[in-house]
């Protein structure tokens, strides 16, 4: 008799031991943060931030036929202002570029920034952050990566390759002053 409850409780425990790892297994599933995914086709909309970049001259790099270009240009920093939930950053598609692109700002696995397409002969210089993150954010330095993902102009289907940068993310609690 003492055998059989020995066995009676063991099969208890291991019984709630292995409900525990189904609960933790499942609760793991359901509350991971989901993977940002880019488009094959972007929002039809630019960049409501976007301007013209001063002094751009023009022309176009010359690509075979069905290749595409983009000039890049960019600072390495950026500062994210808490208090008005946006970054002050520089980020140029020369109008030598024959692509549309969309920028994204990482750190880790979350994305910070994101912005629509930004067309060549423009720029952007302040964009907001994605929605919720800044409850994530604490001020301080972050090392952080730029993601460019680019896009054909007439028909927005994204090329093959995104090109990747690294910077360095600066979080405050004030307004950011340009």
């Amino acid at each position: 008799m003492n055998n059989q409850k020995k066995l009676t409780v063991a099969i208890v425990l291991l019984s709630i031991l292995l409900l525990l790892v189904i609960l933790v297994t499942v609760l793991a599933l359901f509350l991971r943060k989901p993977t940002v995914l880019p488009p094959d086709y972007p929002p039809q909309d630019t960049d409501s931030n976007m301007q013209p970049i001063p002094g751009d001259s023009g022309g176009t790099i010359e690509t075979p036929e069905g290749g595409g270009a983009v000039n890049i240009t960019y600072a390495d920093t950026v500062t994210v202002s808490l208090s008005d939930r946006t970054a002050s950053l520089y980020y140029a598609n020369p109008s030598r570029s024959n692509q549309n692109v969309a920028i994204a700002v990482m750190i880790g696995s979350t994305v910070i920034l994101r912005s629509d397409l930004i067309t060549p002969g423009n720029m952007v210089t302040t964009l907001p952050l994605v929605e919720g993150v800044e409850e994530q954010l604490l001020p301080g330095g972050y090392q952080a990566e730029l993601i460019i993902y680019c896009y054909h102009p007439e028909t927005g289907e994204k090329a093959m390759i995104d090109t990747r940068g690294t910077l360095t993310l600066t979080v405050v609690e004030s307004k950011v002053t340009q």
